[in-house]
């Protein structure tokens, strides 16, 4: 393959990225004079024994000139990285899992001490910014009578808890180090399957649970500057079914096996936008006592000559194997599946499932509320308040779903019956099976890197109701679609 238009691509971008880069290293050389500066003041001060002043000078020295110069070393670091994957494009224009230093060799190790340093960097440069709260509370309180700057608290509270974050990362770290992933497909192929083994330092008893995630995630950063935001989107989750026994390398060491299918319809991985970003992520877990065992990897999913294209009769056998395999499988706490009395099949999803998600949300909820008595209490224009309250409304009826919400369904040959409501309370609504068009699954709640699926009907007008929602891993939710499928004709729906 001729190279040279790659070639061409790889020396216009160096450029952009070279103007970029020079653009921000004359952003971060102030920070680094300043730091210097303040860090001279400070010692000068020491000399004088001004200590108090002293204190405050270091403290700015150390947070502007740590911020430059950490931010200049990290560019190094960057530039060199680059530089090695421009390499590699060149090098495999076809290719792009080998585009990537340890996904050529197919080990990826889990970058552990990377997050420690991280965790620690983010937890000093916060304390540091904060610390000065404790010179100014007591003077605004002691001397001005203001009441309000106790709120200021709220910084050196969120260090502690940063401190506490990076005590843990770092013990977890001491007790497991650095596992590796040994991959037997290079790449993961969409349509078809992920495999491999995770080489761990851990030791797991019968009832310690192991979990093993794949996700498909959308990276999307929007805005420049101090308005720059970066979140995830998971566009594709499921979770490998626990293993009954693993084997043990050696003392204190296992080898954990992995065998994720794709689905055909997924997006490989792509970073070619920095803004838009589609990374394929394996996390695993286990609940172990004291500190927990988690490692991320980041793998490489394709779409490759081997990625299968669905059709319609293959859609029909995958769904004949799912309904098999749905009448043997554990389903998660608060969902049922039985034969209803009078023909066909009843699923029931009850309330309080995710009891992790209806905290958080009722946690959320009342700093919601705390901020409006707030917005009320400082006397802001009343238009804040309401629209503040209207949404709390909306939260409130999420937390209030989340632990009182149930959901069930009779399917038979003739169509569906759906109710939903709060402890079993609430209309049915009943479905023909001639408006039936599809029956799928999508992504619905995500908390943090947990995806959270719905079981959708998608009449043959294009509504869409949801049968089921918030299941916790795809599997689930595909076999329930199987169940519904496996009742109905399943052949005449997609």
């Amino acid at each position: 393959m001729n190279t040279l238009p790659l070639r061409r691509f790889a020396f216009q971008k160096s450029q952009t990225t070279k103007l970029t880069l020079l653009f921000f290293i004359l952003f971060l050389l102030p920070f680094c004079v300043v730091g210097v500066w303040a860090m001279s003041q400070g010692i000068r001060l020491l000399s004088e024994r001004s200590w108090a002043q002293a204190g405050l000078w270091l403290i700015f020295a150390l947070a502007f000139g740590g911020f430059g110069f950490g931010m200049l070393l990290a560019v190094r670091i960057g530039l060199k990285k680059m530089r090695e994957d421009e390499r590699l494009k060149i090098q495999y224009p076809d290719q792009p899992w080998m585009w990537k230093k340890d996904w050529i060799t197919g080990r990826i190790r889990c970058a552990t001490h990377v997050g420690v340093v991280s965790s620690w960097v983010f937890c000093l440069f916060w304390n540091l910014i904060s610390a000065p709260v404790f010179w100014v509370i007591p003077r605004e309180i002691l001397e001005k009578g203001n009441r309000l700057a106790l709120l200021a608290l709220v910084f050196p509270f969120v260090g502690l808890w940063l401190l506490i974050v990076a005590i843990r990362q770092t013990l977890r770290w001491r007790k497991f180090g650095d596992s590796v992933l040994e991959l037997s497909t290079l790449p993961g192929v969409i349509g078809a399957k992920l495999g491999g083994t995770i080489h761990a330092r851990l030791s797991l008893r019968p009832q310690d649970k192991l979990t093993l995630t794949l996700s498909c995630v959308q990276r999307i950063t929007t805005g420049a500057g101090k308005n720059r935001d970066t979140h995830a989107n998971i566009l594709w989750q499921d979770e490998q079914p626990p293993l009954s026994q693993l084997p043990q390398e050696y003392s204190r060491r296992i080898a954990i096996p992995i065998a994720f299918e794709i689905s055909g319809d997924c997006r490989g991985s792509d970073w070619s936008n920095l803004n838009n970003q589609i990374l394929w992520q394996l996390e695993v877990h286990a609940k172990i006592p004291g500190v927990d065992y988690h490692a991320i990897f980041e793998v490489p999913v394709f779409r490759t000559s081997a990625s299968l294209v669905s059709s319609p009769g293959a859609a029909v056998v995958k769904s004949e194997a799912l309904h098999e395999d749905s009448l043997r499988i554990q389903w998660e706490r608060g969902v049922s599946v039985r034969p209803h009395p009078r023909g066909g099949m009843e699923i029931s999803l009850g309330a309080a499932r995710h009891p992790a998600a209806a905290i958080s949300t009722t946690l959320f909820l009342i700093l919601w509320w705390t901020a409006i008595w707030l917005q009320l209490y400082l006397k802001a224009p009343l238009f804040f308040p309401i629209i503040s309250g209207l949404i709390g409304l909306l939260i409130f009826w999420a937390a209030l779903d989340l632990w009182l919400g149930t959901q069930r369904v009779w399917v038979s040959a003739t169509g569906l019956q759906v109710t939903h409501g709060i402890l079993g309370w609430g209309s049915a609504r009943t479905f023909d099976v001639s408006v039936v068009g599809k029956i799928q699954t999508r992504i619905g709640m995500q908390m943090g890197r947990k995806a959270f699926y719905d079981v959708v009907l998608v009449t043959k007008n294009g509504r869409k109701i949801v049968l089921g929602s918030s299941l916790s891993s795809n599997r689930q939710a595909e076999a329930l679609v199987a169940i519904v499928k496996g009742v109905l004709d399943r052949k005449q729906l997609a």
